[in-house]
């Protein structure tokens, strides 16, 4: 099956053009972090004691169910009936964590060089900075930090082929 990445930095898009292939009818997977993100915030906000799993509190923690989650969104796509006119694209992949933990210095879980090698990528779209950034409630990161984490993502994916 194919299977196409939308990936780049914070802020550069990729949600927009998912939703544009969305609407022509292709199988999206909308990106799992801020999904995750999302959840967790929401898990706090209705119990006070809740300890988030977030990227800025527990980096390592975050990421590594982050890979989870993309695997088994992944594995969806094997279930999907695909027509032969549309192509399921998603919203990062397996990859894009190794840029994180790279730049957070903290480990992930060692047999992510593996999954990657069998997730079976057909390509993957990497998407060039837009000329404004803006922070929402998923994404914290400031312009100089979105920066960095763009290159880092671009190179991981150079990396890891």
């Amino acid at each position: 099956m194919n299977k196409f990445v939308i990936t780049g930095g914070p802020g550069v898009g990729k949600t927009k053009v998912l939703e544009v292939l969305a609407a022509q009818g292709h199988p999206v997977i909308p990106e799992v972090a801020r999904t995750i993100i999302s959840e967790e915030q929401h898990k706090e906000k209705i119990n006070a004691d809740y300890q988030p799993i977030l990227p800025w509190t527990n980096l390592e923690q975050f990421q590594n169910v982050v890979l989870e989650r993309q695997i088994q969104e992944e594995a969806t796509l094997n279930k999907m009936m695909i027509s032969r006119n549309s192509f399921p694209f998603l919203d990062r992949s397996c990859v894009d964590p190794l840029a994180y933990v790279d730049i957070g210095n903290v480990p992930i879980r060692p047999d992510i060089y593996h999954l990657i090698e069998h997730a079976n990528y057909t390509k993957a779209f990497f998407l060039h900075r837009l000329p404004a950034y803006a922070n929402d409630p998923q994404r914290k990161e400031n312009e100089q930090d979105a920066m960095r984490i763009h290159d880092k993502i671009y190179e991981v994916y150079d990396r890891t082929g």
